[in-house]
């Protein structure tokens, strides 16, 4: 199952079905309704199985919307019932370039535990040239910690720290989606909104990035506050993704 975000008003389940048809993916498309009934910004994608999650993660995720001017936001929703860990690396010196689908792409690529992957922006909206990409596989966590720390991408060395290892908490049921009166699913709207408005206004002074390596002591208390404050927005950003229980008599099937 993914979530995908930054719906527009006018993207309805029939047009996000065919906007993935058209690029050779049949899927089933959960709609999101706030508290209100007021359709929320994001939904959920039914794919067959976990192989074409992931390949749609890697090839549709951060690619233009067929007839419309965004792109898919996609991201693995999280199972509401599941005590999941994850494993984190926080990742700076990034070129300004790399959004948060081509982060993902880097090291989905190579390690298939990788889940999900957040460029950090500033208050106007640019990349501070920092991030998250999450594991739920600590051994490829660690792999990838020793074969991509400073791996040249897009004409900088990218430099890979151990983040702290957070297990992920259950959450309050807020919005509903529009499906079957039989199935009873929930999502978390309001959370959604407000970590959005969080990761993009937050005042978080941190060094200034240029061109060449510079080592960033992770001893110090400037560096250590960024990337816990970092990886608190990015843990409520993730959280949002959640799907809730289905009952065992519903027609409506947990896919990866």
């Amino acid at each position: 199952l993914l979530w995908m975000g930054d719906l527009e008003p006018h993207m309805d389940a029939l047009f996000i079905e065919n906007a993935f048809r058209q690029l050779g993916q049949s899927v089933n498309v959960r709609m999101a309704v706030d508290r209100n009934g007021n359709a929320a910004r994001y939904c959920f994608i039914e794919m067959p199985d976990s192989a074409t999650a992931r390949r749609a993660m890697l090839t549709i995720n951060g690619t233009d919307i067929p007839n419309s001017k965004t792109r898919f936001n996609l991201s693995y929703a999280n199972n509401s019932n599941s005590n999941l860990v994850e494993y984190s690396l926080f990742v700076n010196n990034l070129s300004s370039q790399i959004n948060d689908a081509e982060l993902y792409q880097i090291f989905g690529k190579k390690f298939i535990s990788c889940r999900g992957a957040k460029v950090y922006k500033g208050p106007d909206g640019r990349s501070r040239c920092m991030g998250f990409v999450r594991f739920s596989n600590e051994t490829e966590q660690q792999q990838a910690l020793v074969e991509m720390n400073r791996k040249l991408i897009r004409g900088k060395k990218i430099m890979l720290r151990i983040a702290p290892v957070k297990p992920r908490a259950r959450q309050v049921n807020r919005c509903t989606t529009t499906v079957e009166p039989s199935i009873s699913q929930t999502y978390h709207y309001d959370h959604f909104r407000q970590a959005m408005q969080a990761w993009h206004g937050l005042n978080v002074s941190c060094p200034p990035f240029v061109d060449q390596i510079v080592e960033y002591e992770t001893s110090t208390k400037d560096t250590k506050d960024l990337m816990r404050s970092s990886e608190e927005l990015y843990m409520a950003l993730e959280q949002a993704h959640w799907y809730p229980k289905i009952s065992s008599n519903s027609s409506f099937k947990q896919l990866s």
